[in-house]
């Protein structure tokens, strides 16, 4: 039995410059791995540069149910090499897998490819008629990538010399063909195999408060720097789909460094509603169904979110309540919120279109309380809690606002429905610890959100019992949203690769 090559060392990673790092004189690195057109799934980046090198072993490491099978399926497809695929299954009749995840017909009916998929039912193999097809694959160069699902299977049935010399023996062959090698394990045990392959993986999964929680974890990637260890994760449709880091997620700063030209943007702002409009009702778009169908929505972001990701991450739903021609009314905020949409929003949808449907302070409910209740002799807290006069006023400003929206917009009827006021919680607390003003916009035609950047200690119990309720928190470096009442499913923030809104979906 020949001795295994010695690992190199690892050393800080490799750095590429980017066009962008050469423009501005910086080596750092920051270009972005090749990935298949309409791949599935979405993937760290420092895992998707590491399985396009030309050779590796990678270990995916997770109890029964973290979504292994469903890891290596979705990688397989981020794969982007002129090869063959070998996909071992020990567990999973190819019946059972194309039923459980139908999306793979993609690979067993492939008629135009120049990739060659084989799906292996290998659940009555002996340990060794099974290692020696595995070798047999790895000395034809036609099929350079083996997928083993799982290791354990074939590891379970053979000693403690057996294995490790086992091992040694596959990691050399891969090398010598340089073939890509996964093996998955439902083991966490550290073994041989840990020290010899390039790469771990590791999926857990956690329930808390009637959700789950999944999380990957990068152990190692060699030769790869690695700038986000840890990620949330969801497998929704059977998919596999990390959560991305903050740094992805922020829209100004992508503008910024992307350097886009308005008017290109603007020109195709047609294909851009297009493109998204084919999320309809899904994962991604559940904000949309939220606003329209609920009076009152309060989102409280955490505090460690700046004003820029708050507007990255409500970019898409008030997107497409623009595009739609439906009215955006943003009222008592003592932070920029308007300007700061209004100039975001330039760079997608025309400038008339922004000006006709976006509206700044012309719903103060502050301004109506107060200026309704003016006898001299109330304290604040007394005119604060007569809201009759103040609810005429109001109701009586909106239909002028709307009639004037329907002049702009022409053939248009004006409707209460298609109106979503933003406010500023933080700037009314003294009005939202109030349940009768809360029940007064709650029956009110409009549908309003409410956001909050700070916790107003119990002044949330009666947004927290009137209100859809949500606690946007960021979880290491991603954003998860929590709904509170009614107690669902989390969910989590991920942006698609050629996508600058932020979609969401279920962490199940």
């Amino acid at each position: 039995m020949h001795d295994i090559f010695p690992d190199p060392q690892e050393g800080p990673g490799i750095n590429d410059n980017s066009e962008l790092d050469k423009k501005n004189g910086n080596n750092v690195d920051k270009k972005k791995p090749d990935i298949k057109k309409e791949s599935v799934g979405h993937l760290p980046d420092e895992l998707l540069k590491f399985v396009n090198n030309d050779s590796y072993s990678l270990l995916v490491k997770g109890n029964p149910g973290t979504g292994k099978t469903i890891f290596a399926l979705t990688l397989m497809d981020n794969l982007d090499h002129n090869s063959n695929y070998f996909y071992i299954s020990t567990r999973l009749s190819i019946k059972q897998l194309s039923y459980f995840y139908p999306w793979i017909s993609k690979f067993t009916i492939q008629t135009e490819s120049k990739y060659e998929y084989k799906f292996e039912d290998a659940r009555l193999d002996e340990p060794e008629s099974l290692f020696e097809r595995i070798t047999n694959q790895l000395m034809d160069v036609k099929s350079p990538i083996i997928i083993i699902d799982t290791w354990d299977a074939i590891a379970s049935f053979m000693d403690r010399e057996s294995r490790l010399n086992n091992e040694r023996v596959l990691q050399i062959w891969r090398e010598r063909a340089g073939a890509k090698l996964i093996f998955l394990s439902e083991s966490y045990d550290t073994t041989l195999l840990d020290s010899i392959v390039d790469g771990i993986i590791t999926l857990k999964l956690a329930f808390k408060n009637s959700n789950y929680y999944r999380k990957l974890f990068i152990n190692k990637l060699r030769g790869i720097s690695i700038g986000c260890s840890v990620y949330n994760f969801s497998l929704f449709n059977g998919l596999f789909f990390v959560l991305d880091s903050i740094d992805n997620l922020n829209v100004f700063e992508k503008l910024k460094i992307n350097t886009f030209v308005q008017d290109k943007i603007v020109n195709a702002e047609n294909k851009l509603y297009n493109k998204y409009d084919i999320y309809g009702k899904n994962n991604g778009n559940f904000f949309n169904d939220l606003f329209y169908s609920n009076r009152i929505v309060t989102m409280e972001f955490d505090s460690n979110l700046n004003n820029e990701l708050i507007l990255s991450i409500l970019l898409k739903p008030l997107f497409f309540w623009i595009v739609s021609e439906n009215t955006i009314m943003i009222n008592n905020f003592n932070w920029n919120f308007y300007s700061m949409l209004k100039n975001i929003l330039h760079y997608f949808v025309s400038s008339d279109l922004i000006d006709n449907n976006l509206l700044y302070d012309q719903l103060n409910y502050l301004k109506f309380v107060l200026d309704c209740n003016d006898e001299h002799n109330k304290t604040f807290e007394e005119k604060k809690y007569d809201l009759k006069n103040s609810g005429d006023s109001i109701n009586k400003s909106l239909a002028e606002i709307l009639e004037k929206n329907k002049n702009k917009n022409k053939n248009k009827n004006p409707n209460y429905n298609n109106v979503l006021n933003i406010m500023d919680g933080d700037n009314t607390c003294d009005l939202l610890s109030n349940v009768k003003f809360v029940n007064f916009i709650k029956t009110n035609p409009i549908n309003n959100l409410i956001i909050l950047k700070s916790r107003i200690s119990n002044n949330n119990d009666i947004l927290l019992s009137e209100s859809k309720y949500y606690k946007i928190v960021l979880k290491g470096k991603n954003i998860l949203i929590n709904s509170i009442t009614p107690p669902t499913h989390n969910f989590g923030a991920i942006n698609e690769p050629g996508s600058y809104f932020v979609d969401w979906y279920p962490s199940y």
